[in-house]
């Protein structure tokens, strides 16, 4: 009887020891010690989602060059999380595969050294503070395919210096361009596309887009902007002055402005060519 109890009192002990034990969880998160060599997803952190896997986050001492890869474990990496690369202040540049479709807000909030963003077309939004506080940015290439610009998106990128919105994009945010004090200009291809009222917040600010577009209609309703139309599709190339033939004339046109421009004066296109629609 007490042999009996006494395996009762061991199996007991056992399944509770085996109840308690943390389950193995679907992530990998590499040692600070680990190089590359050794864990070949470092400095990533990673975690499996159903069918794919998702970049969750990144050593905050992580320095130069990340590509993300375009699988893991044999599964497609498709998503990067909220807040994964938040305050990367070392990493310069970030290659994102084609297998990726969604990042999430703040993504790379803070990431001020920062100075290249390689995007895939199949992303379909920039959420809220994507790239906020990524101050050395220059340039950020938006692919065609991303049709949401979220609020904040680009907030305080203040070396980015123009931003062409695509056809796709059929909404930008509120706040969206909020504190890019070196922005000169930006383009919205889309003459359709939705620009909420302080999407753009910041003076002096050239925006390019097509006659009758609701990028020229934002500008009417606020006097700080300047409206540049873009020229109508069917417009013959280097045709400056509009007449539909390349002639001397338009190269005269091209070289004053040009010649205006790198003395550092605001020719006007319109003036110049008699043609209000620039190149």
């Amino acid at each position: 009887m007490k042999n009996r109890i006494f395996m009762l009192g061991v199996c007991s002990g056992l399944l509770a020891g085996l109840c308690t034990a943390p389950l193995v969880s679907a992530v990998f998160r590499p040692a600070a010690a680990e190089t590359k060599a050794e864990n070949p997803y470092a400095p990533l952190t990673c975690e499996i989602r159903g069918e794919s896997v998702c970049i969750t986050g990144c050593d905050s001492d992580a320095a130069g060059a990340v590509a993300i890869p375009a699988e893991i474990g044999g599964l497609p990496v498709t998503e990067i999380a909220e807040s994964a690369f938040l305050g990367c202040n070392h990493l310069e540049s970030v290659s994102i595969p084609e297998s990726v479709t969604k990042i999430g807000a703040f993504a790379f909030r803070g990431c001020s050294g920062l100075q290249q963003i390689d995007l895939n077309c199949r992303i379909t939004e920039l959420p809220e503070r994507v790239f906020a506080g990524c101050s050395s940015l220059q340039r950020v290439p938006i692919p065609e395919g991303v049709e949401t610009i979220g609020e904040c998106a680009f907030g305080e990128c203040s070396r980015l210096r123009s931003l062409i919105f695509p056809e796709s994009v059929s909404v930008i945010e509120d706040m969206a361009l909020n504190g890019c004090a070196s922005l000169d200009y930006v383009t919205v291809l889309n003459p359709e596309c939705r620009i909420v009222c302080l999407a753009f917040y910041y003076d002096n600010l050239d925006i390019r887009g097509y006659a009758g577009s609701t990028a020229e209609t934002y500008v009417r309703y606020n006097n700080n902007y300047t409206f540049c139309p873009l020229a109508p599709e069917g417009s013959v190339f280097c045709d400056a002055d509009g007449d539909g033939e390349i002639t001397v004339g338009d190269a005269q046109c091209v070289l004053q402005y040009y010649t205006e421009t790198l003395a550092q004066k605001t020719p006007s296109w319109h003036a110049i060519t008699g043609n209000p629609d620039i190149p």
